[in-house]
């Protein structure tokens, strides 16, 4: 007769590896949200179009991510164009806003794909998770948004925030990789110590706050639309 604690602890395992998966996907699937809400603005600035290309062509690679995922087959290079991508148009977002100078832009820009596309080569394989890189490209992240709050106070004109597109949709960026950067900076080392246990009960953190970066920035992109109206 089987144990009973291992029958319980073999059902609560199996349960939770399927939430894992089920937000998992579901965090996926929420992209669409600021990728929908982005179309209908009329009019886009600079800015707004990175983002829209940013999303896009993100959702499209995830969702092949997705297909290779359920076949098995080996999808760490997809991941390694993600990142690539988000460099890339997340940048552009952020130093359009920011007002930083063409120049700084392209220098800035180059520096961290060099650094990337090194990762790739030197240190983390196509065909592994790039922790390296995420973290890297992370930093900046934060970087950037923490600047964003600094030149939003340091204004000498007031400012109403909860009216400001652009202050929601940098707190969804911002929390989102804030509350990540732990899991993209260790993952490779803990999912190599702790193997699949690490990766199903931290993986769920990344979905819940990728989900809650979507809709924070869903609010924000529906005061840009309604601005234009």
């Amino acid at each position: 007769m089987p144990n009973l604690y291992h029958v319980l602890n073999d059902f609560m395992v199996t349960s939770f590896r399927e939430f894992s998966i089920l937000v998992a996907e579901l965090a996926d699937y929420t992209d669409f949200i600021p990728l929908v809400l982005l179309l209908f603005i009329k009019k886009r600035k600079p800015e707004y179009n990175y983002l829209l290309a940013n999303f896009f062509i993100v959702t499209v690679i995830k969702i092949i991510t997705n297909v290779l995922a359920d076949k098995v087959a080996n999808n760490m290079p997809l991941y390694h164009l993600i990142s690539l991508v988000e460099l890339v148009f997340l940048t552009l977002f952020y130093t359009q806003i920011l007002k930083f100078k063409r120049q700084t832009t392209r220098v800035l820009l180059a520096a961290f794909l060099v650094l990337n596309v090194a990762n790739s080569i030197f240190l983390q394989s196509i065909y592994e998770w790039n922790s390296y890189a995420i973290s890297l490209n992370t930093l900046l992240y934060i970087y950037f948004g923490l600047y964003f709050f600094y030149r939003v106070y340091a204004k000498e004109e007031t400012t109403n925030l909860f009216k400001y597109p652009l202050f929601y949709i940098n707190v969804g960026f911002l929390v989102f990789f804030a509350s990540t950067f732990f899991l993209f900076a260790m993952g490779a080392i803990l999912l190599s110590s702790y193997g699949n246990s690490f990766y199903e009960n931290t993986w769920i953190i990344q979905s819940i706050s990728n989900i809650l970066k979507n809709f924070v920035l869903a609010y924000g992109l529906v005061l840009v639309i309604r601005n234009y109206e």
